[in-house]
């Protein structure tokens, strides 16, 4: 039968990412694992978690959970990620 390949399950995962860590935001690791097949046509969600957040050195770093799961819930593609994201800090200028 036809499956969603691997790779396009990652690419789901990378731009749910990258939606939600915006334009300055950055991948800094992905570790993708398939578990289960997946079938074109059935609805797959594209979901995480926020596990630590650290500042090293310059950089705001997040590690996240991120999973790929059918509609019965089972999760069919765990991954792990660490991102970089911006300062939500901004200096301003005094005048």
């Amino acid at each position: 039968n036809v499956i969603l390949h691997g790779a396009l399950k990652n690419a789901f995962l990378a731009q749910m990412l990258t939606d939600w860590m915006g334009d300055d935001g950055e991948i800094k690791k992905l570790s993708v694992q398939y578990r289960a097949m997946d079938e074109p046509g059935s609805p797959v969600y594209c979901k995480g978690l926020v596990k630590t957040k650290d500042v090293v050195g310059e950089e705001y770093l997040v590690n996240c959970d991120i999973w790929l799961e059918n509609a019965s819930g089972d999760i069919t593609t765990p991954a792990t990620v660490m991102v970089s994201l911006p300062s939500r800090t901004t200096s301003f200028t005094t005048f």
